[in-house]
């Protein structure tokens, strides 16, 4: 079912989605210049900022598992530097870690300001993570991030050394909708890379609040239990729960196909309950009488009185758009 969703997404705007769902999680962001010298910004400054943000999502491991060298470092490329735990970093860590990213010579530079700056900046924010950033351009940032992404996304088997599993995936009681390696069909390295962006959009909705997602072929519509999907009406799309373990990793709880969705039934159903109307309550409000309306909007006199008595529910958007044009609201506002 994620192989179907990620056609669904496209699997050639697969990234630019993810791209566009990432979200900064708390820390301390340092600029460098090319100069040396730099600046400290929030994490609210990255989301805000397309560049940055763009540095920070093509920055990350696959898993703290998957390190370039020492585990204390989380960053993946040499115009990078994240760590939390920088009381215990050494300085072999950040040499061998420079050294294991092949840095340019012009660059090695970056190795020796950590070196002098890392161990009192975590001093300076204990309990952040520090996430240091060189000079570089997006596209840098983007071809060195996927560089390590396309090795380290996929396990290999001991049946293929081109063919293997998502890294990640794997089978546990807790865990009902995980694959096991043994029996999940084997895919590329390209593969499942598409597999680890949609994992990223799912860590992107859930630090913006959102537990829940529907997919169809027009788009991606996040929700949680307290706020509904934007789209009104979902046709043959899916759904998918998921929550985040305290390693950080994505876990999807439930995924359902879905083969009709309606928000309008959904939430008119809601208000049948509470025993409200808000049509009604908003011609009444505007001193319109029910016939008045009819003859404005053009819909007929017992479908209105269909919907303000809750017989049946408005699925018309058509005529609701009208309805709402005569008693200038929104259709929002009637439902």
């Amino acid at each position: 079912m994620i192989q179907q969703a990620i056609e669904m997404i496209g699997s050639d705007n697969i990234e630019n989605v993810a791209l566009n769902c990432h979200k900064a999680m708390r820390g301390c962001y340092v600029i460098v210049s090319d100069n040396r010298d730099y600046k400290i910004i929030n994490e609210r400054r990255v989301d805000f900022n397309s560049k940055y943000a763009g540095m920070d999502f093509y920055s990350s491991l696959i898993s703290v598992n998957k390190p370039i060298a020492s585990k204390l470092i989380q960053s993946n490329n040499y115009f990078t530097f994240f760590c939390r735990n920088t009381e215990k970093l050494t300085s072999e860590d950040i040499e061998k870690y420079y050294e294991k990213l092949e840095i340019p010579e012009k660059y090695k530079w970056f190795c020796e300001w950590i070196k002098d700056n890392i161990k009192r900046l975590g001093k300076e924010h204990k309990g952040e993570i520090i996430k240091v950033f060189f000079s570089g351009t997006r596209e840098e940032y983007r071809k060195l991030g996927m560089k390590y992404w396309m090795e380290k996304a996929i396990s290999y088997t001991k049946y293929s050394n081109e063919l293997g599993a998502p890294y990640g995936i794997s089978v546990s009681a807790k865990k009902p909708y995980s694959i096991s390696r043994v029996s999940a069909p084997l895919y590329t390295k390209e593969e499942c890379l598409k597999v680890k962006f949609f994992y990223d959009i799912l860590k992107g909705l859930l630090r913006r609040g959102y537990n829940y997602l529907y997919i169809d072929d027009k788009g991606i519509y996040p929700a949680n239990k307290d706020i509904p999907p934007t789209k009104h009406r979902i046709l043959g799309g899916i759904f998918f729960a998921f929550t985040m373990d305290s390693k950080g990793q994505i876990i999807i709880q439930d995924m359902e196909s879905v083969i009709n969705y309606n928000r309008f039934l959904i939430e008119n159903r809601k208000e049948n309950e509470t025993g409200k109307n808000r049509i009604r309550e908003i011609r009444e409000e505007k001193g319109m009488s029910r016939a008045e309306l009819a003859r404005k909007s053009g819909v007929p006199l017992r479908t209105l009185e269909n919907w303000e008595y809750q017989i049946k529910q408005p699925t018309d958007v058509k005529q609701l758009d009208k309805v709402a044009r005569v008693l200038e609201v929104l259709i929002e506002d009637l439902i």
